[in-house]
């Protein structure tokens, strides 16, 4: 029996056109029991109705994340050269072209370009779609049921009353996303001892006018935000809105999806790197 091995099949095409021809070509080598691997960036392959599926097993390469390393995003991660059970939605490009070289101008105009991919809420399908810069066909993945309908940016809502006022409606859009509710901590101090083992999603606001707003997730925030605020004067001063959760899988995920909908909603935003793609998708 052979040994069968596809990279990146139909990557030169659109992305409309080519996820379909590499998904038809992957039912045909699971229906005819072929065995191998099956590469690809197509991720919405995985969501077609392919005959054979159960015999295609999704893997991704293992990395390892230092979410303590936040002032150098490069040396954060680590490849292991390690395959593990799940999907991989999010190519680390920046990071990658960061690590090798690539001019730090160029990095961070990539990064400040984030929010110019549109989004568009489709009722219809349950998907959030993301169109591509070229004007090519929008790739899609699978939008959690519990996420808002797109929203319109508010005209100038940040420069409505300073920083409570900006706050307030970033906790409030926070609490909406996610239907939690939320642990305010104010300037100076910290958080309960009791999330210092508990996953959390926090919406932290520096300190500075118009407001800039860090979002991220941790195990022990007490820790997370004192590291935060050794930073300059906006860190040590900024005010932090907190909801406790289930598990980090479950953090992460919605970590990533309010960088996506605070970006889009006109926040200032200190990183938009762990918004670039959704890491796990709820049903």
């Amino acid at each position: 029996k052979s040994l069968v091995f596809v990279d990146e099949l139909a990557r030169g095409t659109s992305p409309r056109d080519g996820t379909r021809l590499a998904a038809a070509v992957l039912e045909a080598m699971a229906e005819r029991g072929m065995c191998g691997i099956f590469a690809t960036h197509l991720h919405d392959i995985i969501n077609f109705p392919l005959r054979g599926k159960d015999r295609i097993m999704l893997q991704r390469m293992a990395i390892l994340h230092d979410d303590d390393d936040e002032k150098n995003r490069a040396s954060s991660y680590e490849w292991t050269y390690r395959l593990e059970d799940g999907v991989c939605t999010d190519s680390l490009a920046l990071v990658t072209a960061e690590r090798f070289g690539l001019p730090a101008e160029i990095i961070r105009r990539a990064d400040e370009l984030e929010p110019a991919l549109s989004t568009r809420h489709d009722s219809t399908k349950g998907q959030l779609s993301y169109e591509d810069i070229n004007g090519d066909s929008p790739i899609t993945v699978l939008k959690s049921k519990h996420a808002p309908a797109h929203r319109k940016p508010p005209t100038n809502h940040l420069q409505r009353g300073g920083l409570e006022d900006s706050f307030q409606e970033a906790a409030r859009l926070a609490t909406e996303i996610t239907g939690q509710n939320g642990i305010s901590v104010k300037p100076g101090w910290d958080p309960h001892p009791s999330l210092s083992n508990r996953s959390c999603l926090y919406v932290l606001q520096l300190a500075e006018e118009p407001p800039r707003y860090y979002i991220g997730e941790s195990d022990d925030m007490p820790q997370r935000l004192r590291q935060h605020r050794k930073k300059s004067k906006p860190w040590r001063l900024s005010r932090a809105v907190i909801f406790p959760l289930g598990d980090k899988t479950e953090a992460r995920y919605w970590e990533s999806l309010l960088i996506q909908e605070f970006a889009q909603a006109g926040f200032r935003l200190e990183s938009l790197s762990d918004g670039r793609s959704r890491r796990n998708v709820r049903n």
